[in-house]
């Protein structure tokens, strides 16, 4: 018997859904580091890591790591890999999204040639849109958590979301 499984982080259409998750808020009229929007990408995937004790938060933010335990119960059943590992696997994915929205031009394809995240002025279709609303609605606490984290905390050096996360090496960082 062969048993096929879902899980939307291999998924780069998943993906691309989520990146257009954040673009309002987040990457629409400011450019961010690609970095900082795959951190952002991967606790929209995997809220429940936000509780975790590696990530650690600012004092004034420690009611984001309430709303990760708000998730614990979706975390999936399956075993999953440690999260450094989970995270490196699921960034080509998040490369093939950001190349179809850059193809699609909706993201700016010459700040994507420096690893810069920033809208265009096209508009999503409306369906999309709608959906797209209605998945925020129904996260806005999660989002509202990540979009936080987007426009508090410096993407390099110390303290910063790679530092704070642990998701990503900081320490040649120039900043």
């Amino acid at each position: 018997m062969t048993q096929i499984s879902y899980q939307p982080a291999f998924d780069p259409y998943h993906a691309i859904f989520r990146a257009l998750q954040l673009r309002e808020h987040g990457w629409l009229t400011n450019k961010i580091a690609f970095d900082a929007l795959r951190i952002a990408d991967f606790f929209l995937l995997f809220p429940f890591f936000l509780a975790e004790k590696e990530v650690r938060l600012k004092p004034k933010h420690r009611k984001i790591k309430s709303v990760g335990e708000k998730y614990v119960a979706a975390k999936p059943y399956s075993r999953l890999p440690d999260r450094k590992t989970l995270f490196r696997r699921i960034e080509p994915f998040q490369i093939a999204a950001l190349g179809s929205l850059v193809t699609s031009d909706l993201a700016n394809s010459i700040e994507w040639a420096d690893k810069l995240v920033l809208g265009t002025n096209s508009n999503l279709p409306a369906d999309l849109s709608e959906k797209i609303e209605l998945e925020n609605r129904d996260n806005e606490e999660l989002i509202e958590s990540i979009l936080l984290l987007l426009t508090d905390y410096p993407v390099e050096g110390t303290n910063g979301l790679k530092h704070r996360t642990g998701l990503l090496e900081y320490r040649y960082d120039l900043t």
